[in-house]
C-alpha cells in the first residue's frame, strides 16, 4: 500500500504541485514486482458544479489514469522517481460517464526516457475509460534551487518612441552632457602626458612608431586648440577630474583606469620591454572599449527605448566598419535581465573576413545571424525580403566616393513602415578608441584608409534622405564638434496614413463636462473629428470609439453605488464592436490617488471577458490634450502591425508618454538584492482611527539600537479593539519601567520594538 499524502508530496518535491482537484487518487497499492499499480477515486454528483457537469467524465478523472501511469512505472516507490514525465500521446482512449466510485488498474512498459502503458477505470463493472498506448516522456528537470525559487514579473515603464518627437524631447536631452565634454578634457591630458614620456623614444617596430607619431600629434594639437587640457596636466589637476568623471559616469571607471594603466606603461609599450597582453586581449579590449562608449555616447538609451517600444524588433546591421554601431545597438537591444529585446537580428557586411570576425566578437549576443550584403546592390536578389526589417543599423556602410542614393533606396526597400534607419559615420576620429587599440599591431593592419574618408555633409544628408522617402519630419543629423556622435543620423520611413474606423467619436462624462475634456474635443474637431457628448446612463451611439472622462470628476469605481455600476453594466454590453479609451489620474507611475487605480483591474478584466479594445490613459497633470490625440492615432496604427501584441495602457508622465513592460526576474535574486543607500524604511501608518481611507505606508529614517534597548520582530494579522487595550497598558507599563535594565543582554535592549 501507498500512502495518497506521501506519494503527492513526493511528486511535489519533483517540481509538480498539484492542487486539490487533482489530488483523488486513495487506497494506493502497487506491484513491487512489476510495473502495475491500482487505485480507488471518488466523484459523486455532489462535487459537479455547474460548469463540470457537462462532461460525460470530468477531465480531473481522466488525469488521475495519467497519474497511475506514474505509480506503475516506479512500483509506488519515490525513490524510483528518478524525473519527471508528461503525457504526450494517447494510441485509444474510449470514455463512458462515470461517477461515484471507481477503481483504475495501470500498467507500463518503461523505455528508456518515455512510458507506454495502458489504464483502466471501472464504475459498478462497467468500463468508463480505457488508455491504450498512452506514452509519457520524461524532461529534463533543473536542479533543486531552481526548482524552488519562484519567477516574478516586473513592471516596467519606458518611454515610447512612437508617441514621442526625437528631435524635441528625447535624443537632445540624452546627448547633451557636461560629461562627454570633461571626458574629452581628460583623455586628452591623458594623450598629452603619454605624449611626454614617449616622444624622444625609438621604437623598434614600425606600427608602434606610427602609434608614437599620432600620439605625438594628437598632444600637440590639442595643446594648440584647448587651454583646459595643458592646464589639467600642468595643474596635476587630472585626477580630480577623473574621480568627478567616474562618479557621473560610473560606466566610465574601467575604460579610464585601462588608458591610465596604458599611460603608465606606455615607455616600455614603445620600447618593446612590455607586451599589450599585459593590458589586455585585443577583441575583449575592443568590445570593453565600445561599450563603456556606447552609454557615454547616450544612443545605448535609445536603443533601449526601441527594444523596450517593439520587443519583437526585427533588426539589420548593414557594414560592421569598427563594430561601434552594432556593439551599441546590441547593447541596448538586451535587458538588464539579459533578455534579447528582438525577434530577428541580422548582422551583414560585404566581405567575407568581417563575418568571420564579427562572428568571434559577437559570440556573447544570442540569436544572430550572419549574412553577405553589398547595399550598393539589390537586395532582393541577395536573398533578401521587402520590408522586412524594423531597424537598419548603417555604420560606413556608405562610401563617399560612390553615389548615396542607389544604397538608401535599397534600405527603404528592407525597412518596413515606420522603421528607422540608425547611421554612423566615420569614428576612427575619436582618440580614445585609438589609444587604447593603438597598442595592438593588429589595429593598424585594420585601418588602412578608413580615416581618411571625408565625411558626409548635414546638408547632403537631408538631401539625399528626402529624396529616397525618408521622413523629413522625423531625421535627427548631428555633425557636432563631439567626438562620441560626429556623422550619426536617424531617420523613419514614413507611416501609412492612419485611418479611423469611425469618424464620429463619443466622450462619456458623469454630470458636467469638464473643461479638459472641452478642449480635448475641440483639438479632435481639428483633426477631423465629429463629436457626440454622452451623459453617463445614456448609451454612445454603436459602434463608433468612446472617450470616457468621468474620472476626472473623481474615482468612479470608488464605492461605486449598486445602481450605478448596474448602468455601468449596460454600457459594457454596448461596447464588443467599439474602442474604449478610459481617461484617469495617475496610479502606476506616480499615484496621488489610489482609488483611481481601480480602473485597471476594471480594464483588464473586460479585455478580457468582452472586448480587448478597451485602452486606458492616465494623466499626472491635465493641462494639455495633445498627448491623448497621440494615443488615439497610435491606436489606430495598431490595426496593422501583427508581430506585437497592441499596447493597452498608456502613462503621460511629466509630458512623455510611457507604456509598460513586463520581465521576468528570479524571485529568490530580488530578495536577495541589497537594499540601496539612503532607502528608508516603512510602516502601516493611520492618519484618522477609525477611517480606513487614511491608512497608507510611511517612511521613517532607520535607526541604530542604543544601550538598554531589545528589538522586538513583531508578528501578527489583525488588531481588534480588545488588542488595542492590551497594546495601550502595555505601553502604560513600558513607561513606568523606563530604568529597568533587562538581563543577559549586555546593557543593550529597546523598550518597545520596530
Amino acid at each position: 500500500m501507498v500512502s495518497s499524502k506521501a506519494w503527492y508530496e513526493a511528486i511535489k518535491k519533483r517540481g509538480l504541485n498539484f492542487g486539490p482537484e487533482f489530488r483523488r487518487l486513495e487506497n494506493i497499492s502497487a506491484n513491487p514486482c512489476s510495473p502495475q499499480a491500482g487505485a480507488r477515486v471518488q466523484h459523486s454528483h455532489e462535487n459537479d458544479s455547474k460548469d463540470s457537469s457537462v462532461y460525460a467524465l470530468h477531465p480531473t478523472m481522466i488525469d488521475q489514469n495519467l497519474q497511475m501511469l506514474g505509480v506503475a512505472m516506479t512500483r509506488g516507490l519515490s525513490r524510483h522517481m528518478t524525473k519527471l514525465c508528461m503525457p504526450v500521446a494517447i494510441e485509444s482512449i474510449y470514455i463512458a460517464p462515470g461517477r461515484g466510485t471507481m477503481f483504475i488498474d495501470a500498467s507500463c512498459n518503461p523505455t528508456g526516457d518515455s512510458i507506454i502503458g495502458n489504464a483502466k477505470m471501472v464504475s459498478d463493472d462497467s468500463v468508463v475509460l480505457s488508455i491504450e498506448r498512452g506514452m509519457l516522456f520524461g524532461v529534463e528537470e533543473s536542479d533543486e534551487e531552481e526548482r524552488n525559487d519562484s519567477l516574478v514579473a516586473r513592471i516596467d515603464w519606458k518611454p515610447h518612441v512612437d508617441l514621442v518627437s526625437l528631435t524635441e524631447e528625447l535624443l537632445p536631452k540624452i546627448l547633451n552632457s557636461r560629461a562627454s565634454h570633461l571626458l574629452e578634457l581628460v583623455v586628452g591630458s591623458i594623450i598629452t602626458a603619454t605624449a611626454d614620456k614617449i616622444r624622444s623614444l625609438h621604437p623598434k617596430d614600425s606600427q608602434v612608431e606610427e602609434y608614437q607619431r599620432w600620439i605625438c600629434s594628437q598632444a600637440d594639437a590639442g595643446k594648440a586648440t584647448d587651454k583646459c587640457m595643458e592646464s589639467l596636466c600642468r595643474d596635476d589637476r587630472l585626477l580630480e577630474a577623473t574621480k568627478e568623471l567616474e562618479k557621473d559616469r560610473i560606466e566610465l571607471a574601467s575604460l579610464l583606469k585601462l588608458a591610465n594603466k596604458i599611460s603608465m606603461v606606455s615607455d616600455g609599450l614603445v620600447e618593446g620591454n612590455v607586451s599589450p597582453e599585459v593590458v589586455g586581449n585585443p577583441g575583449e579590449t575592443l568590445f570593453n572599449l565600445y561599450k563603456s562608449l556606447s552609454s557615454t555616447a547616450g544612443y545605448t538609451y535609445f536603443f533601449s527605448l526601441l527594444g523596450h517600444s517593439n520587443p519583437m524588433m526585427r533588426v539589420l546591421t548593414v557594414g560592421l566598419g569598427n563594430r561601434f554601431a552594432v556593439t551599441q545597438a546590441l547593447c541596448g537591444l538586451t535587458s538588464s535581465n539579459g533578455t534579447p529585446m528582438y525577434s530577428k537580428y541580422t548582422v551583414t557586411d560585404r566581405s567575407e573576413n568581417c563575418i568571420c570576425c564579427a562572428k568571434e566578437e559577437l559570440s556573447w549576443a544570442p540569436g544572430i545571424e550572419y549574412r553577405l550584403l553589398d547595399i550598393a546592390r539589390d537586395p532582393i536578389e541577395q536573398g533578401f525580403e521587402a520590408e522586412s526589417y524594423d531597424l537598419v543599423v548603417a555604420s560606413e556602410a556608405f562610401d563617399a566616393d560612390m553615389p548615396m542614393s542607389p544604397s538608401l533606396k535599397n534600405i527603404f526597400t528592407l525597412l518596413a513602415p515606420g522603421g528607422r534607419l540608425f547611421y554612423q559615420g566615420v569614428f576612427c576620429t575619436i582618440p580614445l578608441v585609438t589609444y587604447v587599440m593603438g597598442i595592438f599591431p593588429e589595429w593598424w593592419a585594420q585601418q588602412n584608409l578608413s580615416c581618411s574618408k571625408p565625411l558626409i555633409s548635414p546638408e547632403q544628408w537631408k538631401n539625399e534622405l528626402k529624396e529616397n522617402g525618408f521622413n523629413e519630419s522625423d531625421t535627427l543629423a548631428l555633425n557636432d564638434s563631439s567626438m562620441y556622435h560626429v556623422g550619426t543620423t536617424i531617420a523613419s520611413r514614413p507611416c501609412p496614413p492612419v485611418i479611423s474606423n469611425s469618424k464620429e467619436i463619443a466622450i462619456l462624462y458623469l454630470s458636467t463636462i469638464p473643461d479638459w475634456a472641452q478642449s480635448l474635443a475641440r483639438s479632435l474637431e481639428r483633426k477631423g473629428q465629429l463629436i457626440t457628448w454622452v451623459a453617463f446612463g445614456e448609451l454612445p451611439p454603436p459602434e463608433i470609439d468612446v472617450i470616457s472622462v468621468m474620472d476626472l470628476e473623481g474615482p468612479f469605481f470608488d464605492d461605486i453605488a449598486p445602481v450605478r455600476f448596474s448602468q455601468f453594466q449596460q454600457f459594457v454590453s454596448q461596447i464588443k464592436n467599439s474602442r474604449v479609451l478610459w481617461i484617469t489620474g495617475s496610479s502606476q507611475m506616480s499615484c496621488n490617488d489610489s482609488r483611481l487605480g481601480l480602473v485597471l483591474g476594471v480594464a483588464r478584466t473586460i479585455r478580457q471577458e468582452v472586448t480587448p479594445e478597451f485602452y486606458t490613459l492616465e494623466i499626472d497633470d491635465f493641462d494639455d490634450t495633445s498627448a491623448a490625440v497621440r494615443v488615439l492615432e497610435h491606436i489606430n496604427r495598431q490595426r496593422d502591425c501583427s508581430l506585437l501584441d497592441p499596447d493597452r495602457e498608456f502613462a503621460l508622465e511629466q509630458g512623455v508618454l510611457h507604456v509598460s513592460r513586463a520581465h521576468w526576474i528570479s524571485a529568490r535574486q530580488e530578495l536577495s538584492t541589497a537594499r540601496p543607500a539612503g532607502c528608508k524604511s516603512k510602516f502601516l501608518d493611520i492618519g484618522s482611527y477609525g477611517l480606513l481611507n487614511t491608512l497608507g505606508w510611511s517612511e521613517r529614517e532607520p535607526c541604530a539600537m542604543q544601550n538598554h534597548e531589545v528589538e522586538i520582530d513583531m508578528k501578527y494579522i489583525g488588531l481588534n479593539f480588545r488588542v488595542r487595550k492590551l497594546v495601550r497598558k502595555t505601553l502604560i507599563m513600558r513607561n513606568l519601567s523606563a530604568n529597568l535594565q533587562l538581563p543577559g543582554h549586555n546593557g543593550r535592549s529597546r523598550r518597545g520594538g520596530r
